[in-house]
């Protein structure tokens, strides 16, 4: 099984961000906003593309083998195995740990939901939870003492 972080070199990545990591499959689906994704270098060159007009899209990122290969723009060299962060995969990069950290990887039976404070209706949530919680804690004393006395009307009679 693969790690699901790596080393990696940032350049021009100074927040954390979450990205699709795109090779020329999901460029052609236009599924996902340019704008949220890595294109992954490694990909394109390995099928012998060369194409300038590729790189001047607003890609949030690029993904390469060497730092000389990132256009003038943010990027991100792996340093581990080169199959720990591949097209299809969305990551989290983490420029002050120098890492890329795999939150999804396509195709793999084991991926995990991840929920996080940063959601905007935490306290909405929060607030429900609490209000549902009550309930059931309401409902499991009216209903254990409903239980409880209609049993001894029961054995009354």
């Amino acid at each position: 099984m693969l790690p699901l972080e790596t080393k990696v070199i940032h350049r021009g990545w100074d927040a954390p961000a979450l990205l699709k990591i795109a090779g020329l499959d999901e460029l052609s689906t236009g599924v996902f906003p340019i704008e949220r994704m890595a294109l992954d270098l490694r990909e394109v060159r390995s099928r012998g593309i060369s194409a300038p007009a590729l790189l001047n899209l607003p890609w949030a990122g690029f993904v390469a083998d060497h730092q000389e290969d990132i256009p003038d723009r943010a990027g991100f060299v792996a340093l581990g195995e080169r199959d720990i962060v591949r097209p299809g995969d969305v990551v989290e990069t983490q420029p002050w740990a120098s890492k890329v950290a795999v939150r999804h990887r396509r195709g793999d039976p084991s991926n995990v939901l991840f929920a996080t404070e940063r959601c905007n209706r935490v306290s909405t949530l929060n607030i429900n939870f609490t209000k549902l919680h009550a309930r059931h804690r309401s409902h499991r004393s009216h209903g254990s003492h409903r239980s409880h006395s209609s049993h001894n009307s029961d054995s009354g009679r």
